[in-house]
């Protein structure tokens, strides 16, 4: 327990300066406060797209735009560094054994390329499309200068990207936590299934959970929001889109409780792993 407690606080001190701005108090409109937990941190959650919205546009006198947006580059493993070697162990362990030399990936969402230049060993070439521009010329300069020379890196939202081609591998992890409407995760799935090529393979991660509903995440920062989807609804999804389950993980689970009230049951997010193959 001490050990993981200070690997814990290690871990908040490297990830400071990029990602833990300092902590504000949420203001939630009065109708609202019966439908949340207000937790542990500062921050809130809720149960349905409405009331977050609500309460994000509330709180919209400040800057409530993604912290996400204002890094110049972003490392998992700088942040959570067991985090991210539990990801690339399934990585490397579930995924990588399926990519053929000749093979072409896309990551989607593949924000500097951590995770895009690992995969780009084993393939013949691949592409990253990533929100941030920032990001995509750090990554676009990090593979110039260390003479990466077939992978590219392309500005994209995940739900409106015009794939050129089709690629006979993809990823899409840590993606869809902040793409808040269903309508648009449901799109980027699908773009995503047309792009891949038949009996292709997609390695996904994201935040779930194991209740029927999504769980909305705002706080402790302004600038920090996020969604863990029900596990059931993205796995029913991915069915009815055309794709096959043939590898699942959970790379860590994490409970929160309502400071507010001691009769509601401690919620729990899991981080989910899967390989997915195109059967349709």
């Amino acid at each position: 327990m001490r050990i993981k407690l200070i690997q814990d606080i290690i871990d908040i001190l490297r990830c400071k300066k990029t990602i833990m701005p300092k902590k504000i108090n949420l203001k939630v409109p009065e109708e609202c406060k019966e439908n949340i937990f207000k937790l542990e941190n500062g921050g809130i959650l809720a149960f349905n797209y409405e009331i977050f919205n609500d309460i994000v546009n509330y709180n919209k006198s400040a800057d409530v735009s993604l912290f996400y947006n204002k890094l110049d580059t972003w490392s998992l493993k700088d942040c959570f560094e067991e985090r991210f070697n539990k990801q690339m162990s399934f990585l490397k362990d579930k995924f990588i054994p399926l990519v053929e030399a000749n093979d072409t990936i896309c990551d989607v969402g593949c924000a500097s390329g951590e995770f895009t230049f690992e995969m780009a060993k084993y393939c013949r070439e691949i592409d990253g499309y990533e929100m941030s521009q920032k990001m995509v010329d750090w990554a676009n300069n990090y593979a110039k200068e260390n003479n990466v020379l077939n992978a590219k890196f392309y500005q994209g939202m995940c739900e409106s990207i015009d794939y050129q081609k089709q690629y006979d591998k993809m990823a899409l992890m840590g993606v869809l936590t902040y793409v808040f409407e269903d309508s648009k995760a449901e799109t980027a799935i699908k773009n995503i299934y047309n792009a891949l090529k038949p009996g292709g393979y997609l390695i996904y991660k994201d935040n779930t959970n194991e209740t029927e509903n999504n769980f909305y995440f705002f706080g402790p920062s302004l600038d920090y929001k996020m969604i863990a989807r029900s596990k059931k609804n993205i796995l029913e999804l991915f069915k009815k889109t055309g794709f096959e389950v043939v590898n699942e993980d959970i790379f860590h689970r994490l409970k929160f409780k309502n400071m507010t009230s001691n009769e509601n049951e401690p919620v729990e997010l899991i981080s989910l792993g899967l390989i997915l193959q195109k059967t349709i």
